[in-house]
């Protein structure tokens, strides 16, 4: 529950970020990042909770096994491990997700209006330099 609750619910409501693996007619599994309109930016205090506690809980996970191979409880293992192994996706398909919603604003920003109305060699030679070091700064 906690899996789905983080990445269906919450992770949509306070960040605006999604993903999904999805399979399509030929068999090949690919993922998909959903995130929420740039112009409608996420509440900052919800935004710093969510990562807080996305990075947090696989740490908490990580000394709970410790503690259980250290007091050899056996089968508590296999919960745990699961639990991590979940947070752990969590945190990957998140922050894949949110790398690939700045890299489209960067690129929408890009490809609106930056070219200062210059219009020919020079505006395309600009719009690819913005464009460029636009997408180094958020790959």
């Amino acid at each position: 529950m906690d899996f789905w609750n983080t990445r269906n619910v919450a992770g949509r409501t306070l960040v605006g970020l999604r993903f999904w693996n999805q399979v399509d007619d030929d068999g090949e599994s690919y993922w998909v990042f959903e995130s929420r309109d740039p112009s409608r930016p996420a509440n900052p205090v919800d935004s710093k909770m969510f990562w807080i506690a996305l990075y947090a809980y696989p740490a908490v996970w990580t000394l709970l096994i410790i503690v259980s191979f250290l007091k050899f409880n056996i089968s508590f293992i296999p919960i745990v491990a699961l639990a991590f192994v979940f947070n752990i996706t969590n945190v990957i398909g998140f922050t894949y997700a949110d790398r690939d919603a700045k890299q489209r604003w960067a690129s929408s920003v890009v490809s609106s209006n930056w070219s200062l109305g210059l219009g020919g060699i020079g505006g395309q030679i600009l719009t690819g330099a913005v464009k460029k070091s636009v997408a180094r700064v958020f790959s």
